[in-house]
């Protein structure tokens, strides 16, 4: 079994017809499950973007480059922002495993996943145009609250974390891990990335003003939720 985590956390895409060729669009961060045969989580969003057209998982190889690995099955959660894909079954391992212990405020994580402001960082000077060049990024801090039942504007979800630190979008999908200490493994998942918020001044009716240092992101909660526990080994 792999013991790199680009092995583990995927970009989650869709391929469309496009000028005679087949373009990869990028809908998000997906991630395998340990023992799951090809089973693995994202964010519902990102599950219902993928709509009618080939979907799958992008994975690294050996050589740096990527292969693409289909969905067969999908299934959304009923409630909250998660989702499952069936990938095709093939060589994929990971060391990833849902943890169903209750985590509270100051529990450390990290997160990864495929921000959307690298994706696209490289431009071909001849044409001008931005090249796609998504990279696996890490971010970590500490969980400031958990919510239940509590409406995030802009975020969908019943049980939530709310995280201390951004990992920006296209990284809805990623695994929320718990840093606990002396990591390397096991990696236990205590939530699923869904998004973020930033809080705007209380004086600024028309939201115009922002303060980057309170913006914060979201997780849907692993523990204590059944439609996880089916997926636990």
């Amino acid at each position: 079994m792999s013991d790199r985590i680009v092995d583990w956390v995927f970009l989650v895409v869709t391929a469309a017809q496009a000028d005679g060729g087949v373009e990869i669009r990028l809908q998000g961060t997906g991630f395998l499950l340990a023992g799951g045969d090809g089973l693995a989580i994202t964010a519902r969003h990102v599950a219902r973007a993928l709509g009618e057209e080939p979907a799958g998982g992008m994975f690294r190889d050996d050589d740096d480059g990527w292969r693409l690995t289909s969905a067969t099955e999908v299934e959304t959660h009923p409630r909250e922002d998660v989702a499952w894909l069936r990938l095709e079954t093939d060589d994929h391992g990971s060391q990833l495993r849902l943890d169903p212990g209750e985590r509270h405020q100051a529990t450390p994580y990290m997160v990864w996943g495929y921000p959307e402001d690298v994706h696209y960082e490289m431009v071909d000077h001849s044409s001008g145009k931005a090249l796609p060049r998504p990279d696996l990024i890490y971010s970590e801090g500490y969980v400031r609250r958990r919510m239940t039942g509590i409406p995030i504007d802009s975020v969908s979800g019943h049980t939530l974390f709310e995280l201390s630190a951004v990992a920006g979008d296209g990284c809805s999908g990623g695994p929320v891990i718990w840093k606990r200490p002396g990591l390397p493994g096991p990696w236990q998942v205590i939530g699923v990335y869904i998004g973020q918020r930033t809080n705007y001044l209380a004086d600024d009716p028309n939201r115009r003003r922002s303060t980057a240092d309170v913006a914060v992101g979201y997780a849907t909660r692993v523990a204590g939720d059944d439609w996880f526990t089916e997926l636990m080994p």
